[in-house]
């Protein structure tokens, strides 16, 4: 939580969710260890929709997140294209025949 947590001095990527804060502050103070690892998981499958640990391992991968994640970008969608078209590819094919 300390690396994607708002109000962390270690938040080095400026990632701002209150939904997350909420989660992190609710299991901090939970009663419980179960209600605790309950609250982390929501806020941990939250930040995984966001996408917030991107900007962390391009960072640690040496790259500026501001200009790398517009190529990381580019090639999910290359890729997700290029299999959309072979698979239409596949599928009309065998009405050629």
């Amino acid at each position: 939580d300390l690396l994607l947590y708002s109000k962390s001095p270690l938040d080095r990527v400026s990632y701002a969710s209150s939904a997350f804060d909420r989660f992190v502050d609710e299991a901090n103070a939970a009663p419980t260890e179960s209600a605790r690892t309950t609250l982390y998981h929501k806020a941990e499958a939250l930040a995984v929709e966001d996408a917030a640990m991107v900007p962390i391992v391009l960072k640690a991968l040496g790259q500026d997140p501001a200009t790398s994640s517009s190529i990381v970008l580019t090639t999910f969608t290359d890729c997700g294209g290029f299999l959309s078209f072979l698979g239409l590819a596949t599928l009309f094919s065998s009405l050629l025949q």
